[in-house]
């Protein structure tokens, strides 16, 4: 499949996801709990499956389990260090601070999960495209979680519109470092995949699971999550 079709499809992936969790924001009410707290179970569950039975094996198979390890907790490392500076942004008084520090960490999200469909792509096409499809879903309450700040604060939604459409750009970005890199031999595409994997686990482990349990304490989103990786798993031993 030619790169310039993968990258165009992987960009209005990041942005579609982002975009329609925005706009539902206009139509649901913040206080939906359930609604949340069951999309973001879901979907962090069948990230989960895919990563675990999908990336991190392919990743192994092309560069080692030493070099997909270190890699790992490399960029575990580089992003708690990022994340922990970032904290420091909410001391600032800006209007919709916290609107902006959402927009802010999804882009920095969204920019290793287009690397891991572009280095999938590289691979293995089904792959590829079951985490682009993962991704749209994983985006859609990122994207209503992004919209609620500016909407609470009265911006215009155009303008939310607009945060939305910027904070999945970064996907289209990783899509392209991912293909570039995983399609000059197989030690590099490992080694995007392993990038990849870590950046969406410590992603799923520190803002997801929390993130759900802290909306709906009941036994819903549990259940949601489970039934995630399962799917993952059905998928990835389907392909």
């Amino acid at each position: 499949m030619n790169y310039i079709i993968i990258n165009a499809f992987i960009f209005l992936c990041g942005i579609i996801g982002s975009l329609l969790g925005c706009l539902l924001s206009f139509f649901i009410s913040p206080n939906n709990k359930r609604f949340l707290s069951v999309s973001i179970a879901f979907t962090s569950g069948l990230m989960l499956g895919m990563i675990c039975f999908g990336l991190i094996p392919e990743a192994i198979y092309s560069c080692g389990d030493f070099i997909t390890i270190s890699i790992i907790i490399l960029i575990t490392l580089v992003i708690l260090f990022i994340e922990l500076n970032v904290e420091k942004i909410k001391s600032f008084n800006i209007k919709n601070a916290s609107g902006f520090i959402i927009l802010f960490g999804i882009a920095l999200h969204n920019l290793p999960e287009g690397i891991a469909v572009g280095s999938s792509f590289v691979n293995d096409r089904y792959l590829g495209l079951l985490i682009a499809i993962t991704i749209i879903l994983h985006d859609i309450p990122e994207g209503f979680v992004l919209a609620v700040p500016f909407n609470i604060n009265m911006t215009r939604k155009r303008d939310t519109i607009i945060y939305s459409i910027l904070a999945g750009i970064p996907t289209g970005i990783g899509c392209i470092i991912g293909t570039f890199f995983g399609s000059i031999n197989n030690i590099s595409m490992g080694i995007c995949m392993a990038m990849a994997a870590a950046a969406m686990l410590y992603i799923i482990i520190s803002d997801l699971i929390p993130e759900y349990n802290r909306i709906n304490k009941g036994k819903l989103p549990i259940i949601a999550n489970i039934i995630g990786i399962i799917l993952g798993i059905l998928l990835m031993e389907w392909k």
